[in-house]
């Protein structure tokens, strides 16, 4: 999932992330988004069933965050952009 609007990158990794190349190919991608000042939050599958809830709030936080810092950089207060 990607917010570009804010520079959030979500990336959900099941286990083929784990075989061979894959996690070069991960890696290379997370570094490409970081470079452009973005933000990649890696949750593993079985995180996500593990514990949902635990990884559902640093997404909403991470959102919330970026957010309000986008909305800094154009002079915006958190009240205008809905926070």
């Amino acid at each position: 999932m990607r917010w570009e609007d804010i520079g959030l990158v979500v990336e959900i990794d099941g286990v083929a992330h784990t075989w061979g190349l894959a996690m070069v190919d991960d890696a290379l991608r997370q570094n490409s988004v970081v470079m452009q000042h973005g933000t990649v939050l890696r949750i593993p599958v079985l995180g996500l069933r593990t514990d949902a809830a635990r990884f559902m709030n640093q997404v909403c936080q991470a959102h919330a965050f970026l957010t309000r810092q986008q909305g800094n950089r154009r002079g915006l207060s958190v009240v205008e952009v809905g926070l």
